[in-house]
């Protein structure tokens, strides 16, 4: 167990990687954390010891205690060990433990704040280390049936929620229209059905370029192109047209290049929270991978 505690300090240090490391590292290891529940003998498997600490990691965090609930650096020290949590527990055990910590946490209006802050900074931004769909999904659910919010706290996470549920593994993404670079009018549901790589991006986005990069130069992904059990469907969602002619040129030319004519952005057909949005597609257009880091994008190509 300390072994385990010890990687969940390491996640919660995270978020201040930009700032100073070595000063934020040092206040990061004096963090308290809550002691955890002792695990009744009964429970032997992982997944069943997993949920109990879930539904009784906070039962020695009194409601009332303001000096623990607004010390930020508690709060998400605490909060990073409670959601690693949950992929070692069945999804079915989630929802009693999540509801229970926020009803628990969230009276005071400060630190409401402060949990939302959270939920949004580990659960949601693609370069946490603990990023999950699911977790998010099942986090903003529940926020969303909290007793004694008003219409305008309610507002933000009912649009979030509905965001994320689209286009998620597991989901048929949402079908759009595109012209190609040579001109033709096409879709995404018109390409062949093999599985595809769907590349959102703008032409104007550094980022988006690098990402460019690194997937023209991967050897597994041009071998699945060159064999047609991949296709690469790259689509300007945003920056103006003259812009995108003048690049489109500059992109593989072995990728079905084209730009947005749908309006995937301003109809909001896919929730990208930071371009290049990457969405891996199986043969019947169902998604596999949403936003994935290029590591595991890297892994799941790999298994094709």
């Amino acid at each position: 167990m300390t072994a385990f505690l010890s990687f969940l300090l390491f996640l919660s240090s995270w978020c201040h990687a930009e700032a100073d490391t070595d000063t934020d590292m040092a206040v990061a290891d004096s963090v308290a954390e809550l002691p955890l529940p002792e695990i009744p003998a009964t429970l032997r498997t992982p997944r069943e010891r997993a949920a109990y600490l879930m539904e009784h990691f906070w039962d020695s965090l009194d409601p009332a205690d303001t000096a623990r609930l607004h010390d930020s650096r508690f709060m998400e020290q605490n909060f990073v060990n409670f959601v690693n949590l949950y992929q070692h527990a069945d999804s079915a055990r989630w929802h009693e433990p999540t509801l229970s910590f926020l009803t628990r946490v969230t009276a005071d209006p400060r630190t409401r704040a402060l949990i939302y802050e959270l939920i949004e900074m580990y659960l949601s931004d693609p370069q946490s280390p603990v990023r999950s769909d699911d977790v998010y999904i099942e986090f903003l659910s529940q926020w969303t049936r909290l007793p004694g919010l008003d219409t305008y706290e309610l507002e933000e996470p009912r649009y979030r929620l509905a965001a994320a549920l689209k286009n998620r593994p597991g989901t048929i993404a949402a079908d759009f229209d595109f012209i190609t670079r040579h001109g033709n009018a096409t879709s995404l549901y018109s390409q062949p059905g093999v599985p595809t790589l769907l590349l959102l991006y703008d032409p104007d986005c550094e980022h988006c370029m690098e990402v460019i990069a690194k997937l023209r130069n991967d050897e597994t992904l041009a071998y699945l192109i060159e064999k047609d059990r991949i296709k690469v469907v790259a689509v300007c969602v945003e920056g103006d047209r003259d812009l995108w002619s003048r690049t489109e040129k500059a992109m593989p030319r072995e990728w079905t290049v084209g730009i947005d004519d749908s309006g995937i952005l301003d109809n909001e057909l896919y929730d990208i929270p930071e371009l290049p949005g990457i969405y891996l597609l199986d043969s019947d257009r169902k998604v596999i991978l949403r936003d994935p880091v290029l590591e595991k994008l890297q892994e799941a190509l790999a298994g094709l």
